[in-house]
């Protein structure tokens, strides 16, 4: 009796996996999605027993450990009781939704061969009390278990992290040099070594060749004795004070001009002592840290050769990602039938996307193959595309979008509320859509919106007035805007 009611419990806990695989799974059951959401606290548990089992069992065929049977069997009963409850919240956190695609079925087979896996060396450890020579194959199908486990981790911590999380620094072993490391101390360059990987850290996500905020550029050492926009040089051979470059770097955090602006990590005392004394003595390209004064050198690059190391290191990494990424941008630019290019006027690494010409057809499918990279589009243009308010869904989570054109669309504005979180989002194109007057009101509600073109709408031009008036700043344009 005991054996059937363990069958049906089994049976019962296995019905839903047959229904995923068979007719897919959802469900808005705030209790069984809440139950989902405890995946991450117990998908370690069953992961870390099939270790203990696989150690287990080579003890016992490969040593003379006296290791209990009944020991092996009730490991055996918690990893499996614990893979299943690990399989069924994983299954709930699925049924929200909010995971899908290539890598999220490679997650859930992983974890089902897994399992699988597990059951069939349960089964071939529970005979070979009756015949010894199935022993042999347990230990050889927990080999594969701790194998798929390891391949689901991987798929699972891609799913969250990224495609490239356990393979990021992989590419960095192969690479002769130590990453990060500086030469030997007598070598190293005032500028090239310690000034530059600094400024590159802490400046040039504004302040680079691609992206010259203000006119300035700290991308090369000819660049920084160049103009910017105020018309004063960042730097002057041995006068600090009088170099626009330090100067707005001691100023004072309160002061609209200093740098970093807020909300970016400013240098510290010490970098802008070493940055002081750099332009002090002449600003020169080839000095040696030897050459420093002991005080100054002890004092300021003793300290800061750690920090150094960390930014060229981090910088190293960067590069190799950001060569990932555009290799992964021209493959889906071709893929999608789109033009997909730099977006040389953002901060940071980022893309813009727009329609080829002559257009080519771009639908929802499309728009689901950019998934893994929206939070890296600043600016997309899908005017004339087939995309509707359902699509807005996944480009509200394009959290660095600042210009979006989706004019002569199947948009009629009820689901714009999806981009209504976008903290970024400043110029809104909706010309020949289904927007009313009624949806022009939500929009107010749109934190950094600055334009809105609303030509070919059912906008009533007496509600654009009150809109601008309500909300200084707005500019709601009557025309139909450009496309990009």
């Amino acid at each position: 009796m005991l054996k059937k009611i363990q069958w049906l419990i089994w049976l019962v806990f296995l019905g839903p996996f047959v229904w995923y695989k068979l007719e897919g799974f959802q469900t808005q059951s705030p209790f069984l999605l809440t139950l989902g959401r405890l995946h991450p606290l117990v998908l370690h548990f069953p992961i870390a027993l099939l270790m203990i089992l696989l150690a287990l069992e080579l003890a016992l065929k490969f040593t003379r450990l006296d290791i209990s049977r009944v020991l092996l069997k009730g490991f055996y009963i918690i990893s499996l009781t614990a893979t299943l409850i690990s399989l069924s919240s994983g299954l709930l956190l699925y049924g929200n939704g909010s995971y899908s695609g290539i890598l999220m079925d490679q997650h859930f087979n992983g974890a089902l061969l897994t399992f699988g896996f597990l059951i069939l060396a349960f089964l071939f450890f529970y005979f070979s009390e009756r015949k010894p020579q199935f022993s042999k194959f347990s230990v050889f199908i927990l080999l594969l278990a701790n194998g798929s486990a390891f391949y689901t981790g991987h798929q699972g911590g891609s799913l969250t992290h990224g495609k490239s999380f356990l393979t990021e620094y992989l590419p960095l072993m192969q690479t002769n040099e130590i990453v990060g490391a500086l030469p030997t101390d007598s070598l190293v360059y005032l500028y090239e070594d310690m000034v530059h990987p600094i400024l590159e850290s802490k400046c040039a996500g504004c302040h680079s060749s691609l992206r010259a905020k203000g006119g300035f550029s700290v991308s090369t050492l000819q660049d920084l004795f160049k103009k910017g926009e105020s018309g004063k040089l960042g730097v002057i051979h041995s006068l600090p004070d009088s170099s626009e470059l330090y100067r707005r770097i001691i100023m004072p955090d309160s002061v609209e001009e200093h740098m970093p602006p807020i909300g970016k990590t400013p240098l510290n005392r010490k970098e802008i002592e070493l940055l002081k004394y750099w332009i002090k003595e002449g600003a020169k390209p080839k000095k040696f840290i030897s050459l420093l004064p002991d005080t100054l050198r002890n004092m300021i690059v003793g300290q800061l050769i750690t920090d150094v190391k960390k930014y060229r290191f981090d910088r190293k990494r960067a590069k190799l990602n950001q060569g990932q990424i555009e290799n992964n941008m021209k493959l889906l630019a071709a893929d999608i039938e789109m033009v997909i290019k730099k977006d040389s006027s953002a901060e940071g690494d980022l893309y813009q996307i727009s329609n080829r010409f002559p257009p080519a057809t771009f639908t929802s499918k499309k728009l689901l193959e950019m998934k893994p990279y929206l939070d890296l589009f600043s600016k997309v243009s899908l005017s004339s595309s087939d995309i509707d308010d359902s699509d807005l869904y996944f480009i509200g989570n394009m959290s660095n979008l600042r210009e979006l054109y989706i004019q002569k669309t199947k948009v009629d504005g009820s689901g714009l509320v999806y981009l209504s979180k976008l903290p970024n989002l400043k110029v809104l194109n909706l010309s020949f859509t289904g927007t009313d007057d009624k949806i022009l009101i939500e929009l107010l509600k749109f934190p950094a919106l600055k334009e809105i073109y609303l030509y070919g709408t059912k906008v009533n031009f007496a509600v654009i007035k009150a809109a601008e008036a309500y909300k200084p700043g707005l500019k709601v344009h009557t025309e139909e805007g450009p496309y990009f």
